[in-house]
């Protein structure tokens, strides 16, 4: 990261061109390591996967608005993952358990 990326660009693209490198240059893989910071502590302290899963959706639909145009893949791909661990957990509560 250098001091004319600061000087000249935007800073949300500064800041987020060199968190998404930090991940492999892959906003996907930082929306996994998101959905993983906050699922499994939650997961760990309630036992559920429903409850973090639907506060993650919540607050990320509420966090589009808000967010620069750098970042709103970020937040679809928590809404997206967080649907799909949801539906699967209630999947597997129906059928197999």
């Amino acid at each position: 990261m250098s001091v004319d990326c600061w000087l000249t660009e935007d800073a949300h693209t500064c800041f987020t061109d060199g968190l998404a490198s930090a991940f492999g240059g892959s906003e996907p893989v930082l929306a996994m390591f998101v959905v993983g910071i906050v699922i499994i502590p939650m997961y760990m302290k309630t036992g559920d996967y429903i409850m973090p899963s639907v506060l993650l959706i919540l607050l990320s639909a509420l966090a589009i608005p808000i967010l620069p145009g750098v970042l709103l893949g970020v937040a679809w791909t928590v809404i997206f993952m967080t649907i799909a661990i949801a539906v699967f957990t209630t999947l597997y509560r129906m059928v197999i358990a």
